[in-house]
């Protein structure tokens, strides 16, 4: 199953990604989905296919995965457009629907036309803590 995610934090997409089932979603380098950002943990959850529907499931990150308001325990059906979070980090994911062979043509495969970008050739995101960033400016400035 190829899903399409969208990463934001307050609102603001930071950054979208083309990934196939299973997708582990954490800071290591050799996983689906690498977010470089201090609340993920390393190995944080897991999105699978099961049956031709969809399961989030948390791998004991310690700050856990949040679906609708609660922890995520064990392994939980997720519907197309659900959003689930990370710490700040909000996280939609969509299904991708299958593309025409020939992208090429005006309003095939991307409805602009032209030919579309793949996300998949880099799956590392690197997202800073607006914080942490906001106190070493301030620092920088004092010094």
């Amino acid at each position: 199953m190829q899903l399409k995610i969208y990463i934001s934090i307050d609102d603001e997409l930071r950054a979208t990604r083309v990934v196939s089932t299973p997708c582990t979603i954490g800071r290591s380098k050799n996983l689906a989905l690498t977010i470089s950002h201090p609340a993920v943990s390393r190995k944080h959850c897991e999105l699978v296919e099961e049956g031709g529907r969809l399961f989030l499931s948390d791998h004991g990150s310690l700050n856990g995965t949040v679906y609708k308001g609660k922890m995520v325990e064990g392994k939980i059906p997720l519907e197309v457009d659900d959003t689930f979070s990370i710490g700040e980090i909000q996280l939609r994911v969509e299904l991708c629907v299958e593309k025409t062979s020939d992208s090429s043509l005006p309003g095939v495969g991307n409805p602009a036309g032209g030919n579309e970008t793949d996300d998949t050739a880099n799956t590392v995101i690197d997202i800073p803590e607006p914080n942490r960033s906001n106190n070493d400016d301030l620092r920088l400035m004092d010094d």
